[in-house]
């Protein structure tokens, strides 16, 4: 016991010597004097009491008795801070733990003193000013997602594998599958029954139950009508109470063995891996990339924060990264000011070229085809309204009203985002209004949301070629009427 510490017990001695003189009575007195031990053990069975698995009880304990015993703390007015720190400073030099193992360690400590505070054992948690380390700064287990290619080799060669560790191929890559499109976790898993899948509804869904959910809440995951009837043929023999899906204690070993069987590295050139739970940051990944809102993705993960959703479970691809550098512009010494435009996707080309008989020179629109692209954009938004303001272009907006005359088009018979605002109507057939006023509102996010973010990329679209004109700019392609844009 050094100084500091003999010092702490003379003052709390002195204290209680004050109390007693005074007739008061130190109701910590009694606590302090049981081996930290015995308190240990108690908030072991607490914490099982109050809903915690025996696995998460039993591993708190341990490190907090690896830290006491460590530390040669027996009674509480051996407990200091720097004693505490000092120690998991040495497992990490001396055994070189993660700063993210010494993390857990400490929560665990500072759990339990919080506890004894809490449950009337102590005045105050000698702990409380410790701060956890950055685990950032030295990650030894960094996952990462699946591409598409690895996954559907991953559950093509398991489904024709061999038996591992009592799961036959078929029921791993139905396992597999599973996470990677629910993002369902492994212990949620194991403990679904055939009576938790309800593969008859629309849409199929599986329920987790509150007391395996991480949340501690019954979740209800939608399935994929594919899987849904691959499930439905996997279970249909087996009894309602059974279990569902045979997932084993140690999904890291399965997963290993099957990624070797598929010739994918389980650690990267930078290290990051592909563990089972990298099945869950490929489900969140992929909704990320496709497209779908934030607070979708996060509803669909079960995330208690968006920051959990993009920052720790959404990775970015190799691909994606490098495509994005396509927007910057041409920077180099006596470049164009306007560079040549990228493909869309729209044509399969650019979506502006140069000249046929000189590529080097651009060519000027032509007021035929300037007219044409204006007929084609009036049809295509419906009006001359785009964007923040409206189309400028004379030659747009003369054609315009010819070209949505030309489209006749019956109430409620509209075409995407082809139709006109004005031109939708809530008339039934015989002429009858079916809503106050006999018209739905204009604004496209209420009277069509699905279809909203296709017409903000086509005007989007738009507004670049009209740039394009009015710069004199090269000769555009013009797509076909009818042709569904893409994302340029």
């Amino acid at each position: 016991m050094d100084k500091v510490a003999t010092q702490q017990l003379a003052a709390e001695l002195e204290r209680d010597a004050e109390w007693q003189r005074a007739g008061l009575i130190n109701r910590f007195a009694e606590h302090r004097k049981r081996a930290l031990a015995e308190h240990v053990a108690e908030w072991q069975e607490n914490l099982v009491s109050k809903g915690c698995t025996g696995k998460h009880a039993g591993q708190s304990a341990n490190r907090v008795r690896r830290v006491l015993d460590g530390c040669t703390f027996v009674f509480w007015p051996n407990v200091s801070a720097s004693h505490v720190q000092a120690f998991l400073a040495g497992l990490r030099t001396g055994e070189g733990l993660s700063i993210q193992t010494t993390n857990y360690y400490l929560k665990a400590c500072k759990s339990f003193f919080q506890w004894m505070v809490q449950d009337g054992r102590a005045s105050d948690n000698p702990l409380q000013h410790l701060v956890c380390g950055n685990a950032k700064t030295d990650r030894r287990h960094e996952r990462r997602a699946f591409t598409d290619e690895e996954l559907r080799h991953l559950i093509t060669t398991t489904h024709d594998g061999p038996m591992r560790q009592g799961v036959s191929g078929p029921e791993r890559a139905l396992i597999y599958r599973l996470s990677a499109e629910t993002g369902i976790r492994a212990n949620e898993t194991r403990t679904l029954i055939v009576g938790a899948f309800d593969l008859e509804a629309d849409p199929p869904t599986i329920t987790v139950a509150a007391a395996y959910s991480k949340r501690r809440r019954d979740d209800v995951l939608f399935l994929r009508p594919t899987l849904a009837a691959d499930l439905r043929a996997f279970l249909a023999n087996k009894l309602p109470a059974a279990i569902a899906l045979k997932v084993p204690d140690k999904t890291s070993k399965m997963i290993r063995a099957d990624l070797s069987a598929a010739g994918i590295e389980y650690r990267d050139d930078v290290g990051r891996v592909l563990d089972f739970h990298s099945l869950r940051h490929t489900f969140i990944t992929n909704l990320a990339q496709g497209g779908v809102h934030p607070k979708d993705a996060q509803a669909l993960a079960r995330h208690s924060t968006i920051t959990l959703t993009m920052d720790r479970y959404t990775h970015t691809r190799r691909e994606g990264l490098v495509a994005a550098l396509e927007v910057l512009p041409d920077c180099r010494p006596g470049s164009p000011e306007q560079s040549p435009q990228r493909a869309t996707g729209t044509l399969g080309e650019a979506s502006c070229g140069a000249s046929a008989s000189d590529p080097s020179r651009p060519e000027k629109l032509r007021p035929e085809d300037a007219k044409m692209l204006g007929a084609q954009l009036g049809v295509l938004l419906g009006g001359t309204a785009y964007g923040e303001g409206r189309l400028e272009s004379a030659s747009v907006a003369s054609v315009a009203p010819q070209a949505r005359a030309s489209t006749s088009q019956k109430p409620l018979k509209t075409k995407g985002i082809d139709a006109p605002s004005h031109a939708v109507s809530a008339r039934d057939g015989e002429g009858r209004s079916n809503a106050p006023g006999g018209s739905r509102t204009p604004n496209r996010r209420i009277r069509s949301p699905m279809l909203y973010p296709i017409e903000l990329q086509a005007r989007r679209l738009i507004r670049r070629r009209l740039d394009t004109i009015a710069a004199g700019g090269r000769e555009c392609k013009l797509p076909r009427r009818g042709h569904q844009l893409s994302n340029p």
